[in-house]
């Protein structure tokens, strides 16, 4: 072999060493950077980790403030809320032989009592009968006996009850208020719009007001707890009949209760 065929020989081989080393070089270098990109994609994906725990765990930090903050009003309020109720009042009333309630005859007044059994005082206290009341008692008078049509005439400034020739007329019943109810201080006595009286009494006087369809009667108390924050809340009063009694000359005596009872 010549020796400038081995010199090109030596040059061709010397080359391809060098391709080949390059391309080693290279491939290194890809193996390189993919190492390095996929340590980088890994911190990165840890740091996304990490921001989602931290953002997730201020979530629930600020949901925590929120109930400790919304339980710690509920508990406050709960310190402060006065809590009114009604006594159950016992009546006894007799009729004179016309029919005609001694009551009516005195214009004496049913009272019943009051008292605060919450936690705070209550300010600005008012007691509303509801409108309704008088019709109520009235519709189930008329439903007993429809005779008693002419007994009560319910109008817009006052209500008139017819007893033998003569009537008896009676301005509508307005709210009560009280300054304030401390709790447990002695009952507020207040007195029972005399329209309902007159109802009821007939009621009994008749044989009536002895069953569960007996009309209840709504009591709205509005008032102030000491931070201000105003509450509304009903009475329910149901009427049962404790004892009655008649005589031969048409005169007699009965007792009822007026009962505060849980709505059903």
């Amino acid at each position: 072999m010549s020796k400038s065929k081995r010199d090109k020989n030596k040059k061709g081989n010397k080359e391809k060493e060098t391709k080949e080393v390059n391309s080693q070089r290279q491939n290194e270098q890809k193996q390189t950077n993919n190492i390095n990109g996929n340590k980088q994609l890994n911190k990165i994906q840890i740091a996304d980790v990490i921001n989602s725990i931290i953002a997730l765990l201020t979530f629930f930090s600020v949901v925590g403030v929120f109930y400790t903050v919304h339980e710690m009003k509920v508990e406050r309020d709960t310190m402060y809320r006065p809590s009114i109720v009604m006594n159950t009042v016992q009546i006894q009333f007799e009729w004179d032989e016309n029919g005609i309630p001694v009551s009516i005859k005195n214009s004496s007044t049913v009272n019943y009592s009051v008292v605060n059994i919450g936690n705070g005082t209550a300010k600005n206290v008012v007691f509303m009968w509801d409108e309704n009341n008088t019709k109520r008692l009235n519709d189930y008078l008329l439903s007993c006996n429809q005779k008693n049509d002419e007994f009560c005439i319910i109008g817009e400034q006052s209500d008139v009850f017819t007893y033998g020739n003569g009537f008896v007329q009676i301005n509508k019943e307005i709210p009560t208020s009280l300054m304030y109810m401390k709790t447990d201080d002695n009952p507020y006595s207040l007195y029972i719009p005399q329209q309902y009286v007159c109802l009821i009494e007939k009621a009994i006087q008749q044989g009536y007001m002895d069953g569960n369809n007996n009309p209840l009667l709504f009591l709205k108390v509005n008032c102030q707890d000491i931070q201000g924050k105003t509450l509304s809340d009903y009475i329910y009063i149901k009427i049962n009949k404790i004892l009655y009694e008649d005589n031969e000359d048409g005169s007699g005596k009965a007792i009822y209760q007026l009962v505060p009872v849980f709505p059903e």
